[in-house]
């Protein structure tokens, strides 16, 4: 997409705006009527995989015994760890889980759903320049909007996020991540800070057993990343599959026909 790049980005006006140059793209790939094969075909890099469910479920599963882990470091009180970034980091994951779970469910309903859904969505495609009736057009559309509304989660045309993962979630636990591989949960003294010492260098001193610890907190913090890498990429291809269902029923409505 061009214009659309954040969940927050979709609208009509940017729908429309997109549609301008998909339409033209569509009409070089695919032809109307359309056939419900080649049109899940040519939505493909919108599907959804088995993969994608598998990797939520993976993360949604460590977040709580991480979580875990992390509050039982806290609770030691032990000068070795930074307890500050001790309390940050169970912030940040504390939400993740109703989110996740949330999104997981609503990629479960579109995975088991998706190819009924294409077909679905071709036969009213089809029907719309057969219809004459007011009451044929209104029928239609109320069955096109309700589509969409199961898409989005929203019975307007923008998606329903704040309650699944999106780009805080990302940006919060990556950045967490990261900051796990430059020794994040563990203290600096004033010495080190002021030597700018590199964790390579810090970690020489912290007992192995405490160093194992949080590489496996890190490590499942990873695992966790993934999970809601996968959750956004998923909804943000909601979003742009929105789009390519938009711009046909705009081709669809049209007076060319190629």
């Amino acid at each position: 997409m061009l214009y659309i790049h954040k969940l927050s980005d979709l609208n009509q006006k940017t729908a429309d705006t997109e549609s301008v140059y998909l339409i033209r793209e569509m009409k070089q790939k695919i032809a109307f009527p359309f056939s419900a094969v080649k049109l899940q075909e040519f939505l493909e890099e919108h599907a959804l995989s088995e993969s994608d469910l598998a990797a939520m479920e993976a993360s949604l599963q460590l977040v709580e015994p991480t979580l875990l882990r992390i509050e039982t470091l806290l609770k030691e009180n032990d000068p070795l760890y930074e307890l500050t970034n001790l309390q940050r980091s169970i912030q940040i994951l504390t939400g993740v889980p109703a989110y996740l779970s949330k999104n997981l469910i609503y990629g479960r309903e579109r995975f088991l759903e998706q190819n009924q859904f294409i077909e679905t969505f071709t036969n009213l495609l089809n029907a719309i320049p057969r219809l004459k009736t007011t009451e044929e057009k209104i029928a239609a559309n109320e069955k096109i909007s309700k589509m969409f509304e199961t898409v989005l989660r929203n019975p307007e045309f923008c998606f329903k996020f704040t309650d699944i993962i999106h780009e805080g979630h990302v940006s919060n636990v990556g950045g967490l991540r990261e900051s796990m591989a430059k020794g994040y949960l563990f203290h600096f003294t004033l010495e080190e800070e002021l030597k700018k010492a590199d964790f390579s260098t810090v970690k020489l001193r912290i007992p192995s057993d405490k160093r194992q610890e949080v590489e496996q907190i890190e490590e499942d913090i990873s695992t966790i990343y993934r999970g809601i890498q996968r959750a956004y990429a998923l909804n943000k291809r909601m979003v742009d599959l929105s789009v390519m269902l938009y711009s046909l029923v705009k081709w669809a409505h049209s007076d060319i026909r190629c």
